[in-house]
């Protein structure tokens, strides 16, 4: 269990102990009801400490990789947790930090991160709209 301790972020001990199960992101994800795309941002620590993972969502991976890794649950959460705990920590250090250094920085960041929320959301809803456009072709041809 000492081994667990190296991990610096959620992200390389999720990735980690997933390798060592076997399971891809989407078996895992699948498993522990969330979508494969979030547990891939997770994974590569890409997720926004304040859209981080639910407590819910680290209970059921650690109840998931506990069964799979035989690891004990207590320790995987507890783990999972404090790593979460840092990160969230370190994002709102930065944002202090910047807002010391240069408020109208923040502004501009903020900004930012609106806009790419705001294009992603459009980006998913396109692609949704392709998805069912193209499962309704298919749908129509396999009836011939």
């Amino acid at each position: 269990m000492e081994e667990l301790s190296k991990y610096r972020t959620l992200g390389d001990i999720l990735w980690d102990l997933r390798k060592k199960t076997g399971l891809s992101q989407a078996e895992l994800a699948s498993r522990v009801d969330t979508s494969d795309s979030y547990l891939s941002k997770l994974e590569n620590n890409k997720v926004e400490p304040k859209e981080g993972p639910s407590s819910k969502l680290l209970k059921r991976l650690a109840q998931k990789l506990s069964e799979l890794t035989r690891l004990p649950y207590e320790f995987l959460y507890s783990r999972f947790m404090e790593l979460a705990r840092k990160e969230n920590q370190k994002f709102a250090e930065d944002m202090e930090k910047l807002t010391k250094e240069d408020p109208e920085k923040v502004k501009i960041v903020k900004e930012i991160i609106k806009r790419i929320r705001r294009e992603t959301y459009s980006e998913w809803r396109e692609l949704l709209n392709i998805e069912t456009e193209a499962k309704k072709a298919y749908d129509k041809e396999s009836k011939f």
